[in-house]
């Protein structure tokens, strides 16, 4: 497989979403960067598709699970691209991917965190298990469970930077405002604070 399919899968589980019985994919981020990776990734894998510009979670697609190293940080480059929170205070320094899903699916929103860890730990990065987050109501009155996975620790943060090819400039400034702080393995708080 190709690294650029594995990135559009990437983003396809991020805020992407392929409807299963009409057969197309809407994407969704407000990054115009994004956006625009977005439609030259699908051009790329589909050159006769048409793009129209308008303003659900699974499982894991099992390819990226025996991909090389190079597609799996693709396909976790691009979901981070779309999913993650970088936090750079003093007292949280870590990179938080958040997933929601309706409180009925909640079994499978620790699957697919516990699933979406692999190929982390395949590239050495060492992931928190899943931790509930919050529960809230939808616009249209269904319940949905938010729950995270979270990254701390030098030596975790250099290699995300090193081997996750992060495109979006303000999560990138603030990687690089993490590896300036020096984080250690330790919960995460600055070297310094050890003193």
């Amino acid at each position: 497989m190709k690294s650029y399919v594995a990135r559009l899968l990437g983003h396809a589980f991020g805020d992407g979403y392929i409807h299963a019985t009409k057969y197309y994919f809407i994407y969704t981020n407000k990054s115009k960067d994004l956006t625009n990776e977005v439609k030259h990734l699908v051009m790329m894998c589909f050159p006769e598709a048409s793009i129209c510009e308008r303003r659900s979670i699974g499982g894991i697609p099992q390819i990226i699970f025996y991909g090389s190293t190079l597609m799996k940080g693709e396909f976790l480059g691009a979901l981070c691209d779309d999913e993650v929170d970088i936090r750079t205070s003093k007292d949280c320094q870590q990179i938080t991917l958040k997933v929601a899903k309706l409180v009925k699916l909640e079994k499978e929103l620790d699957y697919y965190l516990r699933q979406l860890k692999e190929p982390f730990h395949d590239l050495g990065i060492k992931c928190s298990e899943p931790k509930f987050d919050r529960i809230y109501q939808t616009r249209r009155g269904e319940d949905k469970i938010v729950k995270r996975i979270w990254i701390t620790g030098h030596d975790n943060l250099t290699l995300f930077a090193r081997k996750i090819p992060i495109l979006n400039r303000e999560k990138l400034r603030r990687i690089k405002s993490l590896q300036a702080g020096r984080v250690n393995g330790e919960g995460g708080r600055p070297e310094h604070a050890r003193r």
